[in-house]
């Protein structure tokens, strides 16, 4: 039978084996187990790094392709500032000019989207420290 490698067991994992096994049975194990909890009760920081926390998490990842999706609203909003004109999904080209109410339309609908994207960017980690 395999010898189980208490390196990659936490604490918790560790003293909760403890309680568990049969010292007769296994009375090697049982010493390796003692000797592994009495290293990390003197070196805490030989405490294995959990998966869940050596990965990124999902809503990192999530805010980080969000941040590349403000580029496009951005510099639709600067194109409209320089021009006077701005496009909508159909490629259709709105003039301030000639059309100011479906211009300041899609002006704000890229204005609004801009807004809702930095806000979960930006705002999304403060109720994250306060969980």
């Amino acid at each position: 039978m395999k010898e189980p490698d208490y390196k990659t067991y936490s604490l918790a994992e560790l003293i909760e084996v403890k309680a568990n096994i049969d010292k007769a049975a296994y009375p090697e194990r049982y010493q390796s187990l003692i000797d592994e909890i009495g290293l990390r009760e003197r070196h805490p920081e030989r405490e294995p790094k959990r998966a869940e926390e050596t990965q990124a998490s999902p809503l990192f990842l999530i805010k980080i392709l969000l941040g590349f999706a403000v580029l496009p609203f951005s510099w639709h909003l600067i194109q409209a500032f320089k021009t006077g004109s701005i496009t909508s999904r159909g490629h259709v080209v709105y003039d301030l000019a000639t059309n100011p109410p479906r211009f300041y339309l899609i002006f704000f609908w890229h204005l609004a989207g801009l807004i809702f994207l930095l806000y979960f960017i930006c705002f999304e980690k403060l109720e994250e420290k306060i969980e």
